[in-house]
């Protein structure tokens, strides 16, 4: 668990990363996931659950299969479609994101979202099945933020500089944001 970062309370949390200043809302239930740095997780979240495959004449996953039958197979399980989940990310309360996704940095996921596919960094997804509904940023500041990556930078820089990181993104905010990453990365060319 990253520095700073914080569970809330009645989550189940399995086989899971938090990064940096990353936190949870209470009663969430995450597994098998990496969840990046600076992320917000609303409550009644769902991440990384397990895949039940309707084509089978029984849908157990394999867990429930060595659990309840005391079987196990070689197959693709829960236990390995790992979760990711970018840094700056935003999750709303009640959202459920399957196993095996990847969520981009800088994402926001909309309240109540079922998402089943991977979403681009900084997209805003809405709705069951989740949709695109627009981008955080015109795709030439995206490109910069995700060039910059901001969320990179020691945790005693960002406190410095939290009213830049808390400011209103526009092409000052992108020029000061570029020095303070340049100041902080020795100089080289971000």
């Amino acid at each position: 668990m990253g520095q700073r970062s914080e569970i809330g309370r009645r989550n189940q949390i399995r086989n899971v990363s938090l990064g940096l200043g990353s936190y949870t809302g209470t009663n969430s239930i995450i597994k098998n996931a990496r969840i990046g740095n600076y992320c917000c997780i609303g409550w009644d979240v769902s991440i990384g659950g397990g895949q039940h495959n309707y084509r089978h004449v029984g849908m157990y996953t394999d867990y429930w299969f060595k659990r309840v039958l005391d079987r196990e197979f070689d197959s693709t399980d829960e236990r390995v479609l790992e979760t990711v989940i970018g840094n700056d990310v935003w999750i709303g309360a009640g959202a459920i994101i399957n196993g095996g996704i990847k969520i981009g940095d800088g994402a926001v996921v909309g309240a109540g979202a079922v998402v089943t596919k991977d979403v681009e960094p900084f997209s805003i997804v809405v709705g069951s099945p989740a949709r695109e509904l627009k981008k955080r940023f015109p795709q030439k500041v995206v490109d910069e933020l995700l060039r910059l990556k901001w969320w990179e930078l020691p945790i005693d820089v960002l406190s410095a500089n939290a009213d830049l990181i808390r400011s209103e993104m526009g092409e000052t905010v992108l020029e000061q944001l570029r020095d303070l990453v340049s100041r902080h990365r020795g100089g080289r060319d971000v």
